[in-house]
């Protein structure tokens, strides 16, 4: 370790003993955690904290789009659909969103992910469209009831691109062509 790197370090650890000053907006919300074990909310405002023996974590509680990747899906007449969506949500419990979940936007897409796909399972191309068109909020609902236990409100759920086509498996065509 070089010289500067090892005044870095002292540098660092004596800046951690000295109380620092956090403001928190108003569309924001955030956790701390006082001595590695008490999760405490925080709301809007200005918070004082020694970074010695307390880790912060801040982030948007107000209504936000969350898109989703691509999915290629069929549908329950065994069409194949390739469907991009977005979920509309607002972070309702901070504790259970920031606190105690690791990683809420992983959470929050894998979650929305599933949710979709089993709706897309359980409906004809034709019922997938006209749900589209008449903005069903089947989709919503089944994607609220899975996230709320992570204290996360779904808005709406919106799928804004669906495009009907084939799929392919090209690697399994290339192995039986192998093959023969």
């Amino acid at each position: 370790m070089g010289f500067f790197e090892y005044m870095g370090v002292i540098l660092e650890r004596l800046l951690s003993v000295i109380p620092r000053l956090i403001i928190i907006k108003s569309y924001e919300g955030g956790v701390k955690w006082v001595r590695g074990k008490n999760i405490k909310t925080m709301g809007p405002g200005i918070y004082v904290y020694l970074p010695l023996i307390t880790h912060i974590k801040i982030d948007t509680v107000a209504l936000q789009p969350h898109d989703l990747p691509f999915q290629s899906l069929t549908t329950k007449d065994n069409k194949t659909v390739v469907l991009s969506t977005v979920l509309n949500i607002r972070i309702l419990d901070v504790r259970k969103a920031f606190g105690e979940t690791p990683d809420i936007q992983t959470v929050i897409c894998d979650i929305g992910r599933s949710a979709v796909a089993r709706e897309v399972f359980g409906l004809t191309y034709e019922q997938l469209k006209l749900s589209i068109e008449e903005e069903d909020d089947s989709i919503t609902s089944k994607v609220q009831s899975d996230l709320e236990e992570y204290g996360v409100f779904v808005e709406q759920v919106k799928i804004i691109e669906m495009i009907q086509c084939k799929n392919y498996r090209i690697l399994q065509d290339i192995t039986n062509s192998l093959n023969e």
